[in-house]
């Protein structure tokens, strides 16, 4: 059996949906014929690749502010192509659209919304309104939309009433032996051993809503004066959120723009905590990773949350509650034993919940599901 993963992004870049993609295709390739289809608004990728043992195909495209997508390339191969089964991601970039329009007759469809129901910012909702016209158009031709979250799944039957037969629950996955085993291996450690090393890592974009975590962090630098914060990530707020920085006048903040996905493991093992204070998650890859790696996390009250962090698995603060979420991480760093406690809770509840060990088998079924029913 032939599948094409599609994707708006893969490796080298880093993200909710890239790191999903590579995770699942990494394994998914162990038992069919896989190929990912991809796009490069740079130019500057190779444009056919292998990568960990599977060929990227990347082709030329539009994204404006690094957004949507548009490759008309993509279109004109995947009409090209013979494959059994198109998987495309991210209901809110153009590849997802542009591979229901490619559907062949006897080829199955099979779309993950990674969808978060309206847009990062007051002109993307807006766009989200004619766009209803193609969603309709994506679940329509779709044989089975997949769901990260039950928030998702909620949502997307709230949107969309005719998915209801067709939509199926699969959470997002974490590699936990590799972030509960690892060590980190910096030959010279970024973080200072004498510090208390508080993390974040992922997009930098306006729905993360780093600034409430900038000014929680200004406030927890009046009383304690070894604390330390890394930033792994890039995006479009990066100026916006080193110039926020300065104005703070905050110090010790170290900035990573630059990390693969196998390396970025060694950032969670030499923190101490990780904080997520997003203004919207589907689920949120980066909290399993962090939970997986041992850390105590503090996030928001965003949709799904509660299916992952559970008063015993990590600490939730009030949204744009910035002095919330510095009392919360006060918290952590005065109480070691509960920093602990939390820490191995959260752990033991992704490995049985959320390993892609546990998940795979869902997949392989659904896969094995479609493909037969051509």
């Amino acid at each position: 059996m032939k599948i094409i993963e599609v994707c708006p992004r893969y490796a080298p870049y880093i993200g909710g949906v890239e790191t999903h993609v590579k995770e699942l295709s990494e394994r998914l390739r162990k038992k069919f014929d896989l190929e990912v289809y991809t796009t490069d608004s740079t130019g500057k990728l190779k444009k056919t690749e292998i990568i960990d043992g599977i060929k990227i195909s990347r082709f030329k495209s539009f994204a404006p502010k690094n957004s949507y997508y548009f490759s008309l390339d993509l279109l004109i191969a995947l009409n090209k192509s013979n494959f059994d089964i198109l998987h495309a991601h991210s209901y809110h970039a153009l590849p997802l659209f542009i591979s229901s329009l490619s559907k062949k007759t006897r080829t199955k469809f099979i779309t993950t919304f990674h969808y978060y129901g309206c847009g990062y910012s007051t002109f993307r909702s807006f766009l989200h309104m004619p766009y209803t016209l193609l969603g309709y158009h994506i679940v329509n031709s779709a044989d089975k939309i997949i769901c990260v979250s039950e928030n998702e799944k909620e949502t997307i039957i709230k949107k969309f009433p005719c998915t209801n037969e067709k939509i199926i629950h699969i959470p997002n996955g974490v590699d936990c032996d590799r972030f509960a085993n690892s060590e980190s291996s910096f030959t010279e450690n970024p973080f200072n051993l004498n510090m208390f090393n508080i993390l974040y890592v992922g997009r930098l974009s306006t729905e993360k809503n780093l600034k409430i975590l900038f000014f929680a962090y200004k406030e927890l630098q009046k009383d304690f004066h070894n604390i330390k914060l890394t930033i792994v990530g890039e995006g479009p707020e990066y100026k916006k959120l080193q110039k926020l920085a300065k104005k703070l006048s905050i110090t010790n903040i170290e900035w990573v723009s630059k990390v693969s996905q196998k390396d970025v493991v060694h950032y969670y093992k030499s923190a101490d905590i990780f904080v997520l204070p997003s203004k919207k998650e589907i689920q949120g890859i980066s909290i399993l990773e962090a939970m997986a790696a041992g850390l105590p996390i503090i996030t928001t009250k965003f949709s799904g949350v509660e299916e992952i962090v559970h008063p015993n698995t990590g600490l939730v603060f009030e949204n744009n509650d910035y002095l919330d979420l510095a009392n919360k991480i006060s918290t952590l760093i005065e109480d070691e034993d509960l920093r602990k406690k939390i820490a191995k809770n959260a752990q033991k509840h992704v490995k049985k919940n959320f390993d892609w060990e546990v998940l795979m088998p869902k997949y392989i079924k659904l896969f094995e599901e479609i493909g037969e029913n051509e």
